[in-house]
């Protein structure tokens, strides 16, 4: 049976966001990239669970490394392309070949343009979910029946 995300998870995550604050020379801390990690950290947990949270909290440095799809200073161009100029934009990332190399320079941010880390970090725990179940399925179903998951990608 699975459990409800319980507050525990926030709690705990809470307080290694403190310890965080707390080992920063004299307590000061860079609000805007802890806060991403704090973020990052629960929001990984509640949807992947033992098969894909993030310890970016813990210094983790590859978990780190996934704000930056984020944090890309382009990004902010290519979301008001796709906003103020959606059909223009999915046309010129449409375009293949001799067009592409042509159309290259007038990209809002060059390709791959995505989320490329984090959509990765997220097939990742998908198939190591996927995997777990197939183990799971031969050995009669048990191993997922025992487990106490309350991730989302545990619910499927």
């Amino acid at each position: 049976m699975l459990k409800e995300p319980s507050v525990s998870m926030v709690e705990e995550k809470a307080r290694k966001y403190m310890a965080l604050i707390e080992a920063e020379p004299g307590h000061v801390s860079d609000n805007f990239n802890t806060l991403h990690y704090y973020s990052l950290d629960n929001i990984t947990e509640f949807l992947y669970g033992r098969y894909g949270s993030t310890s970016a909290l813990e210094g983790s440095e590859s978990h780190r490394a996934l704000i930056g799809d984020i944090l890309d200073p382009s990004r902010r161009k290519l979301s008001w392309f796709t906003v103020h100029l959606n059909t223009v934009t999915k046309w010129l990332y449409s375009r293949t070949k001799t067009m592409e190399t042509v159309v290259q320079p007038l990209l809002p941010m060059q390709e791959p343009a995505t989320y490329t880390g984090i959509r990765e970090f997220a097939l990742q725990a998908y198939r190591r979910f996927r995997s777990d179940m197939e183990t799971s399925e031969k050995e009669g179903g048990r191993a997922l029946e025992e487990a106490e998951g309350s991730s989302i990608l545990e619910r499927l």
